[in-house]
């Protein structure tokens, strides 16, 4: 009896223990969870009121979460919602420490993060003051795309997406991150997906030089991109839009594309693109229900700050990128798709407040002269000390300031301030430090690319 009693003991021993063990991992890691969902409530408390239903936790998959999310803006009407939210990690181990590990920096050899159900009430109080933020940041952008011949708008505002029928956006959300050692690279992929309205994807490939994932070491491990993958898909946003601008216009939705084609057309050529007319038709199509992007950019060695410096115009990203690009499916050539500096808007200058550009303008005679505009500063009565500032010299003159600071403005826009170190009759090269501020690096440049040099002096 005594060794039926032991086997009887041995055995509940065998299967107690690790149910024993695995209720004090759940329960660690529940409470560990809790303490997390909490202080992110806390943390987020100045800006809004964050409720939760319960946490998740799945021992097998190594997958924590939280349902049931609810976030009120302080100051604003109406909830943000989200049904659920989880999170995987290659171990355990990241969980429990989660938080020391965040604040350290440590990133985990991969990491995934799903978000279902984010629900956007576009009828609440939040979306409102939103969009009048946004639209202060709009008013003074540039022309959108797709507003483009719906009236009089630059943008689409939230009244509009109300016109439209939306009425709440509901989107879910994944973001995959893991790290290669093999080939020394990181990996992103994003997928969301916005019911009634469209499908994103994002893939990106980032060659590092560095094992230590860590965000110190990662901001200086010179990070080069191999690939890039960005696809779209119209989900019911383009045909709602179409109807939407017919009726605004009071045009039939054939006559309202036709209208955006042409007004694409013009918006293009005044931003200096020159593109073939079977380009544009297919790049117009996408503009149709259920239309689609796909554009592959792939580089085995990498591209890096300095590719980029290459760049002078626009087109230039073409050569540099060599993209692969899907309209709807088909393949587009890129061959055809030319860029020319387009023609200077007329500047325009302030005199007490009025504008004025050339001319003779009532009230300030002496202020114009034929096309141009002279201001005359009011006179001081002391003498200030000569103020180092970068004043203009001509291209040709740039070999005679090597070593000197200066500052270059191409045609493409960008300006390029640093150490002067060559000029030849082709090219020019700046040393310019990081902006990480350790290091410095050299950047070529074309001359004939250059529209202004300036010498600091």
């Amino acid at each position: 009896m005594a060794r039926v009693f032991k086997i009887i003991a041995v055995t509940l021993t065998v299967i107690l223990i690790p149910l024993l063990l695995v209720a004090g991992l759940y329960g660690f890691a529940y409470w560990k969870v809790t303490e997390a969902a909490d202080h992110f409530a806390q943390q987020v408390s100045p800006f809004a009121t964050m409720t939760y239903q319960s946490v998740h936790i799945d021992l097998l998959k190594t997958e924590v979460g939280i349902n049931s999310i609810s976030l009120q803006p302080l100051g604003s009407e109406g909830q943000i919602l989200l049904e659920t939210v989880r999170m995987q990690a290659p171990s355990w181990a990241y969980f429990l420490d989660f938080e020391s590990q965040i604040s350290s920096g440590v990133l985990p050899e991969t990491l995934n993060v799903n978000v279902q159900g984010l629900i956007l009430d576009l009828q609440s109080g939040y979306m409102d003051k939103w969009a009048e933020q946004a639209a202060d940041v709009q008013a003074v952008g540039v022309q959108s795309y797709d507003a483009l011949a719906c009236g009089e708008r630059s943008h689409f505002s939230l009244t509009d997406l109300k016109r439209m029928r939306y009425s709440a956006l509901k989107s879910d959300v994944s973001l995959l991150y893991y790290f290669d050692p093999n080939n020394q690279t990181l990996n992103f992929d994003l997928d969301t997906s916005t019911a009634l309205m469209m499908d994103m994807s994002a893939e990106v490939e980032i060659a590092i030089a560095t094992d230590d994932l860590n965000m110190q070491a990662l901001m200086f491990a010179q990070p080069q991109v191999k690939r890039f993958d960005l696809r779209y898909k119209d989900k019911g946003y383009n045909k709602r839009r179409m109807v939407f601008c017919a009726k605004e216009t009071g045009q039939s939705e054939s006559e309202y594309r036709t209208a955006y084609k042409q007004a694409l057309q013009q918006q293009l050529v005044s931003q200096g693109w020159q593109i073939p007319d079977e380009t544009l038709t297919q790049y117009d199509k996408i503009n149709n229900p259920a239309g689609s992007v796909y554009l592959r950019i792939e580089h085995p060695q990498g591209l890096g700050a300095q590719s980029m410096m290459l760049v002078q115009k626009p087109s230039d990203l073409i050569t540099i990128l060599n993209p692969y690009v899907e309209l709807n499916g088909k393949p587009v050539t890129l061959d055809g798709i030319r860029w020319a500096m387009p023609e200077p808007m007329e500047k325009q200058q302030k005199y007490d407040g009025r504008e004025i550009s050339s001319g003779l303008k009532e009230g300030a005679p002496e202020l114009a002269e034929e096309n141009s505009v002279v201001l005359k500063p009011k006179r001081k009565s002391f003498e200030r000390a000569p103020v180092k500032s970068f004043k203009k010299i001509s291209v040709s003159s740039l070999n005679n300031h090597i070593g000197e600071k200066v500052k270059l403005l191409t045609y493409f826009g960008r300006d390029v301030e640093g150490t002067l170190i060559s000029a030849s009759r082709s090219v020019v090269k700046v040393e310019q430090r990081l902006i990480d501020g350790r290091g410095t690096a050299i950047y070529p440049i074309s001359i004939d690319k250059i529209k202004t040099a300036k010498l600091f002096h």
